[in-house]
């Protein structure tokens, strides 16, 4: 999941909704996860690789008042997300070569 490329965020979390709504207010790029229960959550989610502008991964949990919380805390906390890990998001040539490699195979030519 990497956010903000199109610096929008979806409600979601990963993703860029300026495609439906171009005039959506830019949320907090840092949030990968909006839950509407984070204590006694039923998520299954592990083992994800969330790029960040800030390089943080944050969840909103709205019985929390949709306060912030680390991926690190929710891990600890609520079991959440167990295996998954943050970065910063890597510049474009970067996620160009991802894609391609992942589009032609990791032995590839560009020429």
């Amino acid at each position: 999941c990497i956010v903000g490329l199109g610096q929008r965020d979806t409600g979601g979390g990963c993703g860029d909704s300026s495609c439906i709504d171009p005039n959506d207010e830019v949320d907090n790029l840092d949030v990968v996860v909006n839950l509407e229960i984070c204590e006694g959550s039923n998520a299954h989610l592990s083992d994800n690789q969330y790029y960040t502008p800030g390089g943080v991964a944050l969840y909103s949990c709205w019985d929390k008042d949709s306060k912030h919380f680390p991926l690190e805390y929710m891990q600890k906390e609520y079991g959440i997300d167990s295996g998954s890990t943050h970065h910063k998001t890597p510049a474009a040539d970067e996620m160009v070569q991802w894609a391609t490699s992942k589009l032609l195979g990791e032995d590839h030519s560009l020429q």
